[in-house]
């Protein structure tokens, strides 16, 4: 008999997924909105991705029936274009698409009731904890601007 699961973190991903592609402040031509890497589909200019999580906890309660679960959650926006001196649009872009991220979370958040729910958990907030930007160098002679967001997700499991 297989272990049964004990987090919201799949679940929680495929819902935030789900919810980016269909929001639409977050739309673009070329813009690819993922969970983990789009291979094969990796050759556009714009890209959202439901990355990695860290900091993962449970804590137990109710006598030990459930959990508080916590943990923090990436999502990268990358923007990337020709190798020439113009990162101003790009970063501009990149943070437009991390505000529209973050705000519909926000307004995620003050629906009411839990974010998402699946077979034994419910995942009830998700808050932006951290950001940073970054310039880099790509294959192709292209050049990228991305911001990094960590959000923090509170569930119960």
């Amino acid at each position: 008999m297989a272990t049964p699961m004990r987090s919201s973190v799949p679940g929680f991903k495929a819902a935030l997924l789900g919810r980016l592609k269909a929001d639409p402040a977050i739309t673009g031509p070329d813009l690819i909105v993922s969970w983990g890497n789009p291979f094969p589909d990796t050759e556009t200019s714009e890209l959202i991705v439901i990355g990695s999580t860290s900091n993962r906890k449970l804590e137990f309660v109710a006598g030990m029936s459930q959990a508080n679960e916590t943990y923090d959650l990436e999502v990268l926006t990358s923007i990337v274009g020709a190798i020439v001196n113009d990162m101003e649009p790009r970063e501009v872009r990149a943070y437009a698409l991390s505000d529209a991220i973050a705000e519909s979370i926000r307004t995620w958040n003050l629906a009411g009731g839990p974010l998402a729910t699946g077979d034994g958990w419910q995942v009830n907030i998700c808050e932006p904890t951290d950001s940073h930007d970054q310039d880099a160098l790509v294959t192709g002679g292209n050049r990228e601007a991305s911001v990094m967001q960590t959000f923090h997700v509170t569930a119960r499991v």
